[in-house]
């Protein structure tokens, strides 16, 4: 990861995260993304969003090596991004110059494109942005 210089004059913003974790291999196509107690959250199943903002990046830690992808979803539905980790345990997915615009009342998931029998669980953290 690279640092990024932020002039005065550009918008400024507060930034949360919202993450999950998966204590097994992943596997493919499945949603086994767990917000807490291992209860794997289904299609539009995870969590609420309460005020506009707008994901700009998608980190995915693995505890084993690639490859893996794991995507965001919204509302049940591909928000078009991913993180996808072709070796090693670790990738950053920055997009903060075209983010996906969420609303109030949207519900955040997570799904697992691409798993694999040695990746042995990890977390996935997806990052959000609002203008303050």
């Amino acid at each position: 990861m690279t640092g990024h210089y932020i002039p005065a004059a550009a918008p400024r913003y507060g930034v949360f995260c919202i993450w999950a974790e998966e204590g097994a291999d992943l596997s493919s196509g499945v949603f086994e993304w767990s917000f807490g107690n291992g209860n794997e959250s289904p299609s539009g199943v995870g969590v609420f969003v309460p005020f506009d903002c707008e994901l700009f990046a998608v980190g995915l830690v693995i505890e084993g090596t690639g490859p893996a992808e794991v995507e965001v979803r919204q509302n049940g539905a591909s928000s078009g991004r991913s993180v996808e980790i072709t070796s090693g345990d670790r990738a950053f997915t920055d997009f903060a110059q075209s983010p996906v615009a969420f609303t109030a009342g949207d519900v955040v998931g997570f799904h697992t494109v691409i798993g694999g029998v040695d990746t042995n669980g990890g977390t996935v953290t997806a990052w959000f942005r609002y203008p303050i």
